[in-house]
């Protein structure tokens, strides 16, 4: 029989058996639970594996806090009631901000940025780690011409095409066209 937390209703006989059955139904609960860590004399408490914030609720000013805490093995359940503040005063704007220096700071170093408030300006100061210094080399003219190959040429040198075309256009207009074109195409070629 399962424990009935109803039975014996308020006032009621009870009878032996029934009775028996919830006490063996709680113990029977009580070693569903399992043992924690095991101290000087045997296991400390449950084991729990896992805590769960349920909800967090919030209550008017002037109300007290409290936590619930309840367990289902092997969970913890919490449910927070918090109050919030009274509205305070509004303090001065925080509009301001000013970088008053930056650091540099050996490498490898962690970098760091404080901020103050004088009442109406936040101030930042940064610490900044340099760079390693990374090992000297040579470029080899293969290695300059595979890095270049691909990338457009500079296009400075050709002039733009200031043309008006007529509606519709004409032939010779159409060639202008063309040959600009075919210069920028040749242009970017490399």
């Amino acid at each position: 029989m399962p424990y009935d937390p109803t039975y014996p209703a308020a006032t009621s006989p009870a009878t032996s058996a029934p009775m028996r059955a919830q006490l063996q139904a709680i113990v029977d609960l009580i070693q569903s639970i399992p043992e924690g860590p095991q101290g000087p004399i045997g296991p400390i408490g449950p084991a729990i594996t896992s805590y769960v914030v349920d909800s967090t609720n919030t209550l008017n000013p002037g109300e007290n806090a409290s936590v619930i805490v309840g367990f289902e093995s092997p969970t913890v359940h919490f449910t927070f009631n918090i109050p919030h503040g009274n509205a305070g005063p509004e303090g001065p704007p925080f509009m301001n901000y000013v970088v008053d220096f930056t650091n540099t700071l050996p490498a490898g170093d962690n970098a760091m940025v404080v901020l103050t408030f004088d009442g109406s300006t936040g101030h930042f100061a940064f610490h900044i780690p340099r760079g390693d210094t990374g090992a000297p080399g040579e470029v080899t003219t293969a290695q300059l011409s595979s890095a270049i190959a691909g990338t457009p040429s500079n296009t400075n040198p050709i002039a733009t095409l200031d043309l008006a075309i007529s509606d519709p256009p004409t032939q010779g207009e159409m060639t202008q066209v063309l040959a600009k074109v075919n210069e920028l195409i040749v242009g970017l070629r490399r």
